[in-house]
């Protein structure tokens, strides 16, 4: 008699009924992996955004209905707050929550269509206990839940479940309780101001826009470096916005709304603007879930932000951001009110150096929201363009120090969120094959350098199956790369973004992933076969380290020898520019456009 076969989506469920069949959503849903057994006994999803042949698909069908949401939504919350603001007032708003939110159950939705194909019927736990219902404060909020919390993923594929339930008639809910009291709410670890902090700096923000209200330009304070942000405004005749811009930092002031109470009637009494003749099941099941889902900070704490941002007299005539159009969501509502109602420009400058892949993980949704899109990269889009990279103003000398030979570890997050070429892990062994096969390979001399530079962006362990390798002392604090960059003779990353580039300025630098794991967009494709030519870049972990093994005696040789370092000027120059003038490009550019 074949036995049942259960669904499983995050390792609350796992040890129900240890009988049963069980198909897991990915290897997060797996406790413990302690017991080698524990990877071969179910069958696991692997990642869907790993596969290539279907992610050009993916991608552009997200960035389309992320468009169409972000419209189709704004005639919902005008509805909501009774307003008529414009599409390019609440795009501008929503965005960035909608290019996590639509790709995040994306993700799930393939999942449970995979396994309802696979098999004639599945069971799903119902934990009728566990809280049903999490609605997110703001966009970080929802950002940092999905990506890393068992309760709002298990309450994703319930969501999921509860909807294919009715319309498939192959799936079955089995109700279970769990013992654990303490699952019962969403932990929130977001940081919040302080009550009278918040009093306090709003208090001292009066005198900050008393001064900012003579800048023609708003510098976002994260955009440059300190000693840059100060010159440059001094050059604009502007008073500088460090160290304080007003708008609290990235994530800015949460207490205008999350402690605001929930109106569920409400949310659902106001409709989503219908589509005639839609048939897209995906968006029929997102309109069935959205409006319990929107933020709070955009339906029941809208009015306060609003409030709030009408109160900033600050009235620039060009606004420049790099952080905060993501997360912060008081400098989203001023910026989209003064777009609104003002003669004012907005840019978004890049934050980071994956602009030149082919597909950015944020869906390029920055080129939608901004008059002006800025990036370190070349660019021929109409309204983006390129000047030197905000956070490498000043050239960066090559070092002679060699105390180290750095394995610098990329992003990784238990759950998934945006779409993208992030690992998805919680610890497993697998997580580590390539530096392990890599590591085998590599000299008895040279290993004694070695140190292993992990991620750290959620509270996971990414090094425990490291240490059978690598003593305690050569595995570093999390997120160390700076610190360490200063002292290694070579580098050795497994992701193109950010740290990539400030590498290949100061030190020399390998690159290795897994083929197609990290597509170049077409423009730098010259780039990335000069990088194989020059084993720049491996996807082969023995090859990369047989070619360390073969420089070891003198790094600088191969490193700085003509062709090498003519290819990587060359890619600098159309990936991350950095120029000696960097500084004059900038002001001459916002001189102009200050007066245009």
């Amino acid at each position: 008699m074949l036995r049942d076969t259960y669904f499983i989506s995050t390792n609350l469920e796992i040890n129900l009924d240890k009988n049963k069949r069980k198909i897991l959503a990915g290897n997060w849903c797996i406790e413990n992996y302690e017991k080698k057994e524990n990877l071969k006994r179910y069958e696991i999803f692997d990642n869907i955004w790993k596969d290539k042949q279907k992610y050009n698909t993916y991608y552009k069908y997200l960035h389309k209905i992320s468009l169409r949401y972000s419209e189709r939504l704004s005639f919902y919350l005008n509805s909501f707050h009774k307003s008529s603001f414009s599409k390019k007032f609440w795009k501008l708003i929503l965005m960035s929550w909608l290019t996590i939110y639509l790709p995040a159950y994306y993700y799930r939705w393939i999942l449970v269509k995979k396994v309802l194909k696979r098999n004639k019927k599945i069971h799903f736990y119902d934990l009728y206990n566990l809280e049903k219902k999490y609605i997110p404060t703001d966009t970080f909020d929802f950002h940092t839940q999905v990506s890393s919390n068992k309760y709002l993923n298990y309450n994703m594929f319930y969501n999921l479940m509860k909807y294919y339930e009715k319309k498939s008639g192959k799936i079955f809910l089995v109700k279970k309780k769990i013992l654990n009291s303490k699952i019962n709410k969403v932990s929130d670890k977001k940081n919040k101001t302080n009550w009278l902090i918040f009093q306090y700096k709003k208090i001292l923000n009066h005198f900050f826009y008393f001064v900012f209200r003579f800048n023609k330009i708003f510098i976002e304070k994260a955009v440059f470096p300190i000693k840059n942000n100060v010159e440059i405004n001094l050059r604009l005749n502007q008073f500088p916005t460090y160290p304080n811009d007003t708008f609290n930092d990235s994530f800015g002031y949460t207490n205008l709304y999350d402690n605001k109470e929930i109106n569920l009637d409400k949310r659902r009494s106001h409709h989503i603007k219908k589509i005639k003749g839609e048939n897209d099941e995906f968006v029929r099941f997102i309109d069935f879930v959205i409006r319990d889902d929107i933020p709070v900070c955009f339906l029941e704490g809208f009015e306060d932000l609003l409030n709030f941002a009408r109160k900033i007299i600050i009235k620039p005539k060009i606004i420049l951001s790099s952080y905060y159009h993501y997360f912060n969501e008081l400098f989203k509502v001023w910026t989209a009110y003064l777009v609104e109602n003002k003669n004012v420009k907005f840019f978004i400058v890049s934050h980071g150096g994956g602009g030149y892949l082919k597909y950015p993980s944020c869906l390029k949704f920055e080129s939608e929201i901004a008059h002006k899109k800025i990036n370190w990269h070349k660019s021929t889009k109409l309204n983006e363009m390129q000047l030197p990279a905000s956070k490498f103003l000043k050239s960066k000398n090559i070092k002679s120090n060699n105390d180290f030979i750095s394995y610098v570890e990329g992003p990784v997050a238990p759950y998934p969120s945006r779409i993208g070429e992030q690992a998805m892990d919680n610890g497993s062994p697998n997580l580590q094959v390539d530096f392990v096969s890599f590591y085998k390979e590599i000299n008895k001399v040279l290993k004694k350098k070695f140190i292993f530079i992990p991620s750290g962006l959620y509270n996971i362990d990414t090094t425990k199956y490291l240490r059978g390798y690598l003593n305690a002392s050569q595995i570093k604090e999390k997120k160390s790369f700076k610190k360490y960059n200063e002292r290694s003779e070579l580098n050795i990353l497994n992701y193109p973004q950010t740290a990539f580039f400030e590498s290949l300025m100061t030190t020399p630098t390998i690159l290795l992933y897994k083929k197609d794991e990290w597509e170049f967009d077409k423009n730098f494709n010259y780039f990335y076969k000069k990088f194989i030519k020059h084993k720049i870049i491996f996807h082969d972990p023995k090859k990369a380290a047989k070619h360390v093994n073969s420089i070891s005696n003198d790094i600088n040789k191969w490193w700085g020898s003509k062709s090498v370092q003519l290819t990587i000027n060359g890619f600098l120059d159309h990936a991350c520019l950095v120029s000696s003038h960097s500084l004059n490009i900038w002001i001459k550019y916002l001189k102009k456009n200050i007066r245009n």
